[in-house]
This record gives C-alpha cells, structure tokens and sequence, in this order.
C-alpha cells in the first residue's frame, strides 16, 4: 500500500457523507507510484549483496571490542525492518494480483482474504486455501492463483532468515591484503629455484653443500644434519622412554632467532609380514613427517614484520598457486640376533642373503647390492665387534623399491656380547651373538596446508602432519594397493653417510634413553633424521628468496602465475583475520541469496505489469472495504445455506468477481450470478451510489 492512499480518509474529514469514487483509473504514472513500496527492501537487499559478494571485511577479533555487541544487535534490528519491509512488497504484489483479477475473470472464494495473511503461516494449514485449487470447475484460474499465493506467503516466511544471515557478518578466518596497513611492498616471494630443486625426487651429492664437510659446521641450520641437537635432547629425556609407538619433536625453525617452532611428528606400530620362504618375519613400521623450513621460515618472516598485535592473523603459504610439499618418511625394520661363528653369520652362505627387511608387493625391490651387504659387515668388523651403522642402497631404483635402506650392529652389555668358546680336539671355534637392526626407507613429499597464527602462538601448523598414526594408518592401507606409489624420492646413499653420517648421528640416539629402553630404535632415528634433512632443502643448496614484483624482468606479468618463469618458484603469502566478515561462502548464505533475489525480481516484475496496464486500483484495498462491499452486495443463491458456516469443499471453489450491479454501484457476484444483470467495472467512472438512475 502506497503513503497517497493512507491520506485519502484524512483528506475528506471535513465531508459529512461518502462521495462516489472510481473504481480504477488509468494513469501509468500513478500507477509506478505506487509500486515504490518495492524500493527499499529491495535497496537493503542490492546493499547485503554487495557486501558478501565483494567479501567486506566488518571487524577483527584480537583485543576486546566493546563495540562488537553492540553492532551485531543493531544489525539485527535491520534484518527485522528489512523482513518487515519484504513481507509489505509480496502483499502488495499478492493485492494488486487479486484486484486484478477480482475485476476481470475472478478468484477462488477460498483464497479471497490470502493477500491480507502473507505473513501468517497458519494460512498455510486452512482448508479453504487448499480446495481452492482442488480440480473442479474454473481449475486452471484458480490454480493459478493458489501458486502465486503459496509462492508469496513461503517467500515471506523464509524472507526474514535470509535476510539476517547476510545481515549478520560471520566470525570465521577471511583474507585480506597481505601489504594492507604494513610496510611490507608484495605478497610474492620466488625460490632461485625450480620446483624440482626445491622438493627434489632425486637427493644425491649435489645436494650437499661443502660447507657442511667441515666437522664444526656439519650440525649447522642449512646442513643436512642441523636438526640433530634438538633431536638428541628430545632422545635423552626421560619422557621420551614413553614414546616408542608415538613422538612430537619441537624443532626450532632457526636455531640463532627461534621465535617459531616446527614439529617433527612420528609413529610407530608392529605387524607380520609373509617372507618369501613362507615364514613370517616381524617387522616395524615407523614414519616420520614435518614441514618445509624454507617456507616456514619465510612466512614467519612475514609474519613478523606484517601481523599487527591487536588482530588474530594468520599467514599461509601457496606455492605455484598450491599448497606446499611436506616430507613423509616411512621405514620398515627388523631387529634379528645373528650367531657369528668365526666371523661369519652362521646359517648364511651368501652375504646378500641376509633378511634386510622387504615388503611383499614385491620381493625383489627390497633386495640390496652384496656389496652393500658386504661393506656393512666390513664396517662393523673394522669396528672390532662394537656398534656401527651405515645406509645402504637398494638394487633397483623404482616407485616401488626403497628410497634409501640403513642397517646396524649392535652389540650387548660386556662388550661383543655372548661370547662361548668351544675347544675340542678336531675343532676349536668361537661365537657369539649380535644384535642387526635394518630398515627400508620410503620417502615422499605430499601436499599440505601450511600457516602460522602469529598472535595464539609460535608454532607453524601443517594439518596434514598433525596426526602421523593416522597417516601411517593409510599408508599401510596403501602399500598393498599396486596402483599406489610406495616413494617419490630417490636418497643416493653416498649423500646419506657423508651428509649424515651414522657414527655421528644414528649411533649416539641409539646408546640414549631412549635408544637403550626401545626394542628397535632405528627406524625412529632413520625416519627422523631424513625427514629433517629433506625439509631443509633448498638451504642446504644456497638457493635463497627473491622478492617478486613486475619490475625483475621484462615481459613478464609476475601477477599471474601462469606467466611466472620456469626457472623459478612462485611463493605467494595469504594473509587472514580471524574476525567477522561478509561472504558468500557456505551453502546457507547462497541460499538466502537466492531467496533475497527471488523477491527481488518477483518485485521488479510487478513493477514492469503495473506499469505495462497502467491501471491503479482504488477499491479492496482492506478488510474493512471488503466487508462494506459484500454488505452492499446482492446475497447470492450459489451461498445458499452458509449464513451459519461452510462445510462443503465446492463451496470454496465458487468465484468471487466483483461487477456493477447497478448503473453507478458495485457488488461482489458469486459464480454465474448476475451475468446477464451485470457489467464489468468501468475504468474512470465513478461508483457509490444505492440509488437507481
């Protein structure tokens, strides 16, 4: 209902009578005019889609907002008045439907009074409103008009909803510009590297920076064993005598400013496995995983100099417009007690028939060289009985042979171990025992999310690391699986004595706390130690950052990341908030879009109708008019017999037209009441008049 027709009653205070007046008129203007009741909701709503769908970024959550309760409260109050207003357009769009069509073919008596109850869901369950559009006579008409009915009164009730869920902004991680409020100049940063050298499938001697040759820089940061300290006091801890079957090791990004940590995450569990001799060996599977350091360090860096301290930030990596690679290491092991007699393994004939663990996809790919087998024992011979270790390199180099194996020796309490003597006249031999732990290793990278929360706490969090017995879990799931690959990565065993040489780093974790009380050590400390050594490159490879802007080289556009070169990697930092904002993520607020949309082109297209009819339509326009113009009205013999209720369906269905029933006089006609009596209504005449003339 348009302000100019709440004003008619106070414009004629003055008159003592009712005068005549016309029934409908047409005047486009006027007619437009009164469909301004659509502007504003639909205003409101063109506002609530701008704000989600450009993602306006409301308020933070970091230090207490006095404020914050106070907006959201407003906000409310908003949606409310919006919904308010929504309901008043679907009434009037439903009025102006029935004052069309009361004038001309009719409505369903049933559905007469349904454009004053848009908004009472009880309509919904009355039985007039139902048989109006039950088959019968006049079925189409009036199932037209029971489906633009329903249609308005479900838009009015879901209206309000929709209306607060883009109304209200949601508290929830948002991004926002990485350069915005800092100094830092770009969220781009390339490695001198490709992506290859960067998360390398082949690890070999070119990987090994001289530097790291050098006794007093080999446990540096950018060498391959710059994790080993940390390690080590993770070992010689007594708590960690609890953690043969799971370990967390908290590694510092940077040993000089350790402001942010990473973790080195790990598992372990026990099963058998069928040897190709038909017997069951033992064997232990150990994974290890953690985090890139050159990425972490250099969102950490960012986050430094950009995260504000009264905000809830958090920063992300995408490399090359994905997530990052993360190192997954697992190991399969044996721990056996061989009998040396004369300095042989008795029970063996050849060297490289020693059972070095190997999985049963396929046998072969575990088996290593003889001359592998051969030095290892050489080693722990030179050794003179006490412990060595040495890592050793598989025959063949596929996706499904191991990366890279270890083996170790190890001796017992007393020195060579069980020792006995036997001395007899035909022979005199010596024996003992000693203890063989060997392990496969199965290197790959794998994609994870990669952020840090600068303000909660300093540590970099990777949610694809965080539970590594799950990851085992689905490992193991996966090896017997031929369309899997076991390993990504190929680690040259060459690389892995000099880089990290096992009398230096295997063999003192071994003798630890937590070497001594573990039944099979190795395949935590191999797992361990080459998943820190791989999460370290490039910087064991000197290949340092570059800040990336369009200015390094011409013809290329460094804003796209197809246009990056090949020669580089892309590294581009996201920056979020943790506070409340407006999107249009999730499939709640798509739909309460869709809802607000709806309305707003059933709204726009009674707009166009109105204007395309140009009628404006003076009469019906409430109850009380309805009442006074049935009172007015020639009682009709289609409602015989419903002064005192209706309890027929039919009767619902009969329809409801209004007429003249006079020369300047209006009635409500019922059915085929009055069609030869009766005219229709006259545009621009005048009608109020009882009397004949």
């Amino acid at each position: 209902m348009s302000f100019p027709a709440l004003l008619v009653p106070i414009k004629h205070f003055k008159e003592k009578n009712e005068k005549r007046k016309v029934a409908f008129r047409k005047d486009r203007l006027k007619a437009l005019q009164k469909t301004g009741i659509h502007v504003l909701p639909i205003m409101i709503t063109i506002t609530l889609l701008f704000l989600n769908g450009y993602k306006t970024y409301a308020n933070s959550m970091g230090n207490a907002d006095t404020e914050v309760n106070t907006r959201l409260n407003g906000l409310q109050f908003v949606a409310k008045v919006h919904e308010i207003l929504i309901g008043v357009s679907l009434s009037t769009i439903v009025l102006s439907f029935l004052q069309h069509e009361v004038l001309r073919q009719g409505v369903p008596l049933g559905g007469f009074l349904i454009a004053f109850k848009i908004t009472d869901l009880g309509s919904l369950l009355s039985p007039e409103l139902w048989a109006a559009g039950t088959f019968g006579h006049h079925f189409k008409r009036r199932l037209m008009f029971v489906v633009v009915t329903l249609f308005a009164m479900i838009l009015a009730a879901v209206s309000g909803p929709a209306s607060a869920i883009l109304m209200l902004p949601s508290l929830d991680w948002w991004i926002v510009p990485t350069t915005e409020h800092s100094t830092w100049s770009t969220a781009h940063f390339t490695l001198n590297a490709e992506k290859s050298q960067v998360w390398p499938t082949q690890v070999d001697n070119s990987s090994f920076d001289t530097f790291c040759t050098f006794e007093s820089n080999k446990f540096s940061d950018n060498c391959a064993a710059g994790g080993f300290s940390a390690i080590r006091a993770w070992a010689d801890r007594p708590s960690s005598q609890e953690s043969q079957y799971s370990w967390n090791i908290t590694m510092p990004m940077n040993s000089k400013q350790a402001f942010y940590d990473r973790f080195i995450g790990g598992a372990s569990s026990f099963q058998k496995a069928l040897n190709m001799d038909s017997f069951y060996n033992a064997y232990t599977w150990c994974l290890s995983q953690t985090v890139s350091v050159p990425t972490g360090s250099l969102v950490t860096s960012v986050a430094q100099m950009v995260g504000p301290q009264n905000e809830t930030s958090r920063f992300q990596v995408m490399i090359n417009g994905k997530d990052p690679s993360a190192l997954q290491v697992v190991a399969a092991c044996i721990g056996n007690d061989y009998n040396i007699t004369n300095g042989s393994i008795k029970g063996y004939k050849k060297l490289d028939d020693l059972p070095l663990p190997f999985l049963n996809r396929d046998t072969y790919q575990g088996r290593y060289w003889q001359s592998e087998v051969r030095h290892a024992l050489e080693m722990w011979k030179s050794a003179r009985g006490g412990p060595s270790a040495t890592w050793m390199q598989s025959k063949n180099k596929t996706t499904n042979s191991p990366s890279i194996g270890v083996v170790m020796f190890d001796h017992y309490e007393g020195g060579l171990g069980l020792q006995n003597n036997l001395t007899s006249i035909t022979n005199r031999q010596s024996w003992y025992l000693v203890r063989i732990s060997s392990c496969s290793l199965f290197a790959r990278w794998q994609a994870s999310k990669l952020y840090i929360d600068p303000t909660r706490d300093r540590y970099i969090h990777s949610p694809s690391t965080t539970n590594p017995t799950q990851s085992l879990d689905y490992w193991e799931r996966d090896f017997t699986d031929t369309t899997k690959t076991m390993r990504t990565v190929q680690i040259d065993a060459e690389w892995a004595n000099a880089a990290l040489p096992p009398n230096d780093i295997i063999l003192p974790l071994a003798s630890s706390s937590f070497g001594i009380n573990n039944d099979n050590p190795l395949g935590m400390i191999a797992t361990t130690f080459i998943s820190d050594a791989m999460s370290r490159i490039p910087y064991m490879m000197n290949i340092g950052f570059n800040v990336l802007t369009p200015t390094v080289r011409p013809n290329h556009n460094f804003t796209t990341l197809s246009n990056v070169p090949k020669d580089v990697t892309d590294i581009h930092i996201k920056r979020f908030r943790y506070g409340y904002s407006y999107s249009l993520q999730g499939p709640t607020r798509r739909l309460a879009v869709a809802i607000l949309v709806l309305h707003m082109l059933l709204a726009l297209i009674h707009a166009v109708l109105v204007f395309r009819h140009g009628y404006t339509n003076n009469i019906l326009k409430s109850l009380t008019e309805i009442l006074v113009l049935a009172i007015n009205s020639p009682p009709s013999s289609n409602l015989d017999n419903t002064c005192a209720g209706i309890e027929r369906v039919d009767t619902y269905k009969k329809i409801i037209r209004v007429r003249e029933v006079s020369s300047s006089h209006l009635g409500l006609i019922v059915g085929d009441d009055g069609d030869i009596t009766t005219e229709e209504v006259m545009a621009d005449k005048k009608y109020g008049s009882l009397r004949k003339e």
